[in-house]
């Protein structure tokens, strides 16, 4: 097969690699599934010269590495908007228990594609999720079959939950220690590094209150067994710290050290109360941290010690959680929200900076995901994985730093175009390949369907 080469001509590289370079006028040129020249207009054409190539030009367009989802929940995608006035535990139990546990292989299918199909449209080249509707085993594989045939990169995680913190969570979404290391294992065989790696999968206990000790350090076991990403949900509220407390006498971080889980291969995520005891063990073992601002807002969960990680050296990524505690996939709002929220907070408007936040959102999550080394910028050789954002339009005009009116004046839909492994995905701000009103037509009808078990 001949080598296909794709040539993005725009205003301005932003490669988010370790100088941190900005290539005025700049070109980024794709090998089938890499990136093969990343520099000037003038250098290309004379490497290129002879070469065929198909020309990608951008008269305003900023090319920057794909934004990089740390965290989110493909299937909360047909629960949007319900609940909003809800703290976690009863949104959880009122509203997520109630309309999962009814979902199937096709609503699962339709929920991953509705979500993904927004992450594509808003400059999302790869996720990772956290799947807990373990109910039925066709869930996961409805999950896998929409990665698969959207084109996107991901990192699908089981996770699993075998402890009842909470007396409204069905027995159903309950299982055994060696059922749950047994499952994940199966999902691990069938899907880890397929479609040539763009999909993997990776393990998950729900938090350290959903599941015991054994579990835990078990699907760790496993994660170190196949090489792959163990992420958890921890230190997400007030009452999960409370019950490890009462149990444990000690804090969340504290009890995950104890069990040996913390590492470069884990990512925690949210990590809002913590002491600085425990934000120390977290950079000690170079275990990532995925902050999930929006979803933390709109739960009243609490804000996280994001600039304190970062001044310990903590590696900190950016996801845009579930589109239920969200309502969104943009991570254009997510990075927005993130400078605002810690700016806020710490009373320094310039403690994030737009562009701090954009290597958050790129290479800190890709990172987290373990994936730094093939994604998060823009380097030869690296996965051509990579977005385009048009900074002619009315709202981002004049465009003196595009990158930060991306980030505070702009929002996903400025993202012109969308490349995965160095296939196009989204040109002229429409699909390629997906049809958008068959996603939306199926998924609103899973939706409605799953609304119906909901009392609020």
């Amino acid at each position: 097969m001949e080598d296909r080469y794709l040539f993005l001509k725009g205003c301005k590289v932003v490669t988010v690699n370790s100088g941190d370079d900005i290539i005025d006028g700049g070109v980024v040129v794709t090998k089938n599934d890499r990136i093969d020249f990343v520099g000037t207009e003038e250098e290309a054409s004379r490497k290129y010269e002879d070469i065929p190539y198909e020309l990608m030009e951008y008269e305003n367009g900023m090319i920057l590495p794909g934004l990089v989802t740390s965290h989110t929940h493909l299937f909360q995608s047909l629960m949007k908007g319900i609940g909003c006035t809800l703290n976690l535990d009863d949104w959880v139990t009122k509203v997520i228990y109630p309309m999962s546990m009814v979902m199937n292989f096709d609503d699962c299918y339709n929920a991953g594609r509705l979500n993904i199909s927004e992450m594509i449209r808003t400059g999302t080249t790869c996720f990772a999720d956290s799947h807990y509707i373990v109910q039925k085993d066709e869930n996961f594989d409805g999950m896998a079959a929409a990665a698969k045939e959207t084109g996107i990169r991901a990192v699908l995680c089981r996770a699993t939950q075998n402890m009842k913190y909470h007396p409204d969570v069905p027995a159903e979404a309950i299982e055994d220690t060696e059922t749950a290391l047994a499952k994940t294992e199966s999902c691990i065989k069938k899907y880890h590094l397929t479609e040539t790696g763009r999909i993997r999968v990776g393990v998950e206990p729900i938090t350290p209150i959903d599941c015991n000790a054994e579990t835990i350090k078990g699907l760790f076991a496993l994660a170190e067994k196949y090489d792959t990403l163990f992420q958890c949900h921890a230190a997400e509220s007030i009452g999960e710290l409370t019950i490890v407390k009462n149990a444990h006498k000690m804090g969340i971080m504290e009890y995950m050290h104890s069990l040996g889980v913390l590492s470069p291969r884990t990512m925690m995520i949210h990590s809002i109360w913590i002491s600085a005891k425990e934000q120390q063990q977290l950079a000690d073992t170079k275990t990532n941290v995925s902050h999930q601002p929006l979803a933390n807002m709109i739960l009243g969960d609490g804000i996280a010690p994001i600039p304190e990680l970062l001044s310990r050296g903590v590696n900190v990524g950016i996801g845009v959680d579930g589109a239920a505690s969200n309502n969104n996939q943009d991570m254009v709002e997510s990075l927005k929200a993130t400078a605002l929220l810690h700016r806020v907070h710490t009373l320094d408007a310039g403690v994030l900076s737009a562009y701090d936040v954009l290597k958050m959102g790129t290479m800190g999550s890709a990172k987290c995901l373990g994936l730094d080394q093939e994604i998060g910028s823009l380097e030869v050789g690296k996965k051509a994985d990579i977005v385009v954002v048009d900074t002619g339009s009315l709202h981002l005009t004049p465009a003196i730093d595009p990158i930060t009116n991306m980030i505070f004046s702009g929002n996903g839909r400025d993202v012109d175009t969308t490349i995965v492994d160095g296939k196009v995905l989204l040109k002229g701000k429409r699909f390629t390949s997906l049809d958008e009103q068959e996603v939306v037509e199926r998924a609103r009808k899973s939706a409605e369907k799953m609304y119906t078990n909901v009392v609020l």
